[in-house]
């Protein structure tokens, strides 16, 4: 089941954020940069604001009582780029490091793409970093391509990520 994550829910939240961020980039940075991003992105105040943006949309993924994954949409000015005019931006899908490798960020793509559709989107983006390679080829197997770049701050570490698009 994917849900919307309530506001009760924000430390669990948090806890996914950083276990999953950390899975994913431990190594390819400083544990200082790594830890300053997390302390600075998964701040308790900083979710619970962005919990009650309507621009920004937060969901589980859930089977039974464990949270598997989660997801995170932004419309509008909650937008990290100005990539296209009618627009919605996937910034965050990850998977509890348990979890992966069983189709589930497959079934999060998914309902990102019909939330596009559904808030009447004609493109979805996302911003990637140029060497996530399993990340890169997952995006690319869902019809994204490739429109641009950006840098990606993480503490003195300025890293590229990819910008790539879908139209749906």
């Amino acid at each position: 089941m994917i849900r919307p994550v309530t506001l009760e829910e924000v430390q669990l939240l948090q806890d996914l954020s950083c276990l999953t961020y950390r899975d994913t980039f431990q190594g390819t940075t400083s544990e200082e940069n790594l830890q300053e991003h997390l302390d600075t992105a998964y701040d308790l105040f900083r979710l619970k604001k962005e919990l009650g943006d309507p621009q920004v949309a937060y969901y589980f993924y859930q089977e039974e009582e464990q949270i598997l994954g989660y997801l995170r949409l932004n419309e509008g000015e909650a937008q990290t780029e100005s990539i296209h005019e009618n627009s919605l931006e996937i910034e965050r899908i990850y998977i509890h490091p348990d979890h992966k490798g069983r189709g589930l960020g497959q079934e999060l793509m998914d309902f990102a793409l019909d939330q596009a559709r559904k808030w009447g989107k004609t493109a979805i983006w996302l911003g990637v970093w140029e060497h996530n390679v399993p990340a890169l080829g997952f995006y690319q197997k869902n019809g994204f391509r490739q429109v641009g770049h950006h840098d990606f701050v993480m503490g003195d570490d300025v890293q590229t990520d990819f910008l790539y698009l879908k139209e749906v």
